[in-house]
């Protein structure tokens, strides 16, 4: 059960395995001794009850101090849903993209100075 909810919310939050112990800060030896069927310990299950609480903007109750991920069957509960795009982390942006942002910037400072001169006359 355990395993089958970590697959279930990882691709909700459409990342990988690795991304996941990375950012849970877990092995990925232990990632995979749950594969086989061991589970994590008190600690690290509310860690993971934290983690996707966060993520997926859930009620941390729900995980019962992560005592739900080893005994509820989450693909019940809770439904498949995009993260709204405005949750999503944005891509930071290119040089290129900010180069034609400060051009624009500028061209479009240019064009009021220009008027506040007409306005003067």
């Amino acid at each position: 059960m355990f395993y089958n909810n970590l697959i279930y919310f990882i691709n909700l939050l459409n990342i990988s395995q690795r991304d996941f112990c990375r950012k849970v800060v877990i092995t990925e030896a232990a990632f995979w001794k749950w594969k086989t069927g061991n589970t994590p310990n008190a600690s690290t299950l509310k860690k993971i009850s934290k983690y996707f609480s966060d993520e997926l903007k859930l009620p941390y109750e729900i995980f019962e101090d992560g005592k739900a991920l080893l005994t509820k069957q989450f693909s019940q509960i809770v439904p498949k849903y995009p993260i709204k795009e405005e949750e999503k982390p944005q891509e930071p942006l290119s040089f290129d993209e900010i180069g034609k942002a400060i051009i624009n910037i500028n061209e479009n400072i240019i064009k009021i100075l220009k008027h506040i001169e007409e306005i003067k006359k």
